[in-house]
């Protein structure tokens, strides 16, 4: 996906679900916002996988992204920011990985992994 905005304002559920291990891409300069409270920005799960280049995910009244069950995310100069919810939250043996990207403003923390998952930040990270 290339130079697009992502946007779920007044609409339920989150803004994009990728979900299995045949789910993978690549996403370059897109903005995802509008997501409702209970949901998020971008949610993959079931082994999903997507690589963000100059992204940028804020303003959602849930989660900036949230990848669970073995999915993972790779954000190459991204933004997260300004979220009601958590900027990136991991659990079940989810990762990401944040290369010169930034995290702030986001309502409930910037970031939550749990045991079983990882991230790892390159260069600016999270303030």
């Amino acid at each position: 996906m290339l130079n697009c905005m992502l946007d779920n304002d007044g609409c339920r559920g989150s803004v994009a679900r990728l979900s299995g291990s045949s789910a993978q891409g690549r996403w370059d300069q897109v903005e995802i916002c509008g997501a409702e409270r209970q949901n998020c920005a971008l949610s993959l799960e079931g082994g999903a996988s997507v690589e963000l280049h100059k992204c940028r995910i804020w303003k959602n009244h849930g989660d900036g992204v949230l990848c669970s069950d073995k999915s993972s995310v790779k954000m190459h100069g991204c933004v997260v920011k300004a979220n009601d919810g958590i900027g990136v939250c991991l659990k079940d043996e989810s990762r990401c990985e944040a290369l010169n990207s930034n995290f702030f403003s986001n309502k409930k923390g910037n970031n939550r992994v749990d045991k079983t998952s990882s991230m790892m930040y390159n260069e600016e990270g999270a303030e």
